[in-house]
């Protein structure tokens, strides 16, 4: 083989390399960890009082597009009842 070929390390087929990545993930979980290794902790955001001002500014200034038939078919995305009502939770419903 001439010197600046390499061998190509990866399976030739399709198979081949299902049959080495299975050969290779079932060897790692064969066994079950004896004890637990991660530590969970409560997540406890925070934010300060500017931020959350800033945000509530934010969403009150936001206006809509009008209604349009796009915007009322759930295929064409968000739809604009939904957008609406989202808003209104954010701006009145959620507990800041």
């Amino acid at each position: 083989m001439p010197s600046d070929e390499r061998p190509n390390p990866l399976p030739r087929s399709r198979s081949s390399l299902a049959r080495t990545c299975c050969r290779l993930s079932s060897a790692a979980h064969t066994t079950m960890p004896s004890q637990r290794t991660l530590q969970l902790d409560q997540f406890r955001p925070s934010f300060s009082t500017s931020d959350l001002d800033s945000l509530r500014q934010t969403i009150a200034s936001t206006r809509l597009p009008a209604e349009t038939y796009a915007s009322r078919q759930p295929k064409y995305g968000v739809q604009h009842a939904w957008m609406k009502g989202a808003l209104a939770y954010w701006q009145d419903g959620f507990s800041w």
